[in-house]
C-alpha cells in the first residue's frame, strides 16, 4: 500500500522555488523594505492608505506599490 501522506506533500522549499520563478517570469522581484513611521504616514497623507491601514503589512505593501506606479513611467 503506498504513503498517501508523502504522495502529493510540496515541501515548503519547493513551494518558495514556484514562486519565485512565478515572479521572474512575470518580471517581477521580491524584496525586504523598512519604512519609517514617516513615510507610512506619506503613504496616507498622498491617499495611498487609509490611515486605519497603517499597521496593515499587506496595506501598506499595496499602497507603496500603487505609489511607486503612479510616480514612475512604465518602461518595457
Amino acid at each position: 500500500m503506498e504513503n498517501d501522506i508523502t504522495k502529493n506533500t510540496v515541501t515548503p522549499a519547493a513551494e518558495r522555488m514556484r514562486r519565485y520563478r512565478r515572479r521572474r517570469e512575470s518580471g517581477q522581484q521580491c524584496i525586504t523594505l523598512t519604512l519609517h513611521k514617516y513615510q507610512v504616514w506619506g503613504l496616507v497623507a498622498c491617499g495611498f492608505l487609509d490611515k486605519d491601514q497603517r499597521q496593515n503589512r499587506e496595506a501598506i505593501a499595496d499602497a507603496l506599490r500603487a505609489y511607486l506606479s503612479d510616480a514612475m513611467p512604465r518602461i518595457e
